[in-house]
């Protein structure tokens, strides 16, 4: 693969920092599943936090898929703003995992 070619989308690795479903910047992800050629795809457990100011939920955990038309997420816990410690509880309990950096 030259450097002007796209990778897939399909073949991507979420990231910290990354913007999912237009508004919301992933603060820990943690890879659940690994992508099998022809039957399934990639994915994560993502915690992330809704940019939009004043949002109601400020917190969502999802898992996310790296599907060929982009990040799929789905299976949302949402939380408010107050609601930190239970969103972090929600995504370990989920098998997220906090990272060291």
């Amino acid at each position: 693969m030259t450097a002007q070619q796209e990778i897939p989308n399909e073949y991507k690795v979420l990231q910290e920092g990354q913007t999912i479903a237009s508004s919301h910047k992933v603060v820990s992800c943690t890879r659940i599943s690994e992508r099998v050629e022809g039957d399934s795809y990639a994915s994560w457990v993502a915690l992330c936090e809704n940019t939009v100011p004043y949002s109601y939920h400020k917190w969502v955990t999802w898992i996310i898929a790296a599907r060929p038309e982009g990040w799929s997420a789905g299976s949302g816990h949402y939380f408010r703003p107050d609601e930190w410690e239970s969103a972090l509880a929600n995504y370990e309990t989920r098998g997220g995992l906090l990272s060291q950096g």
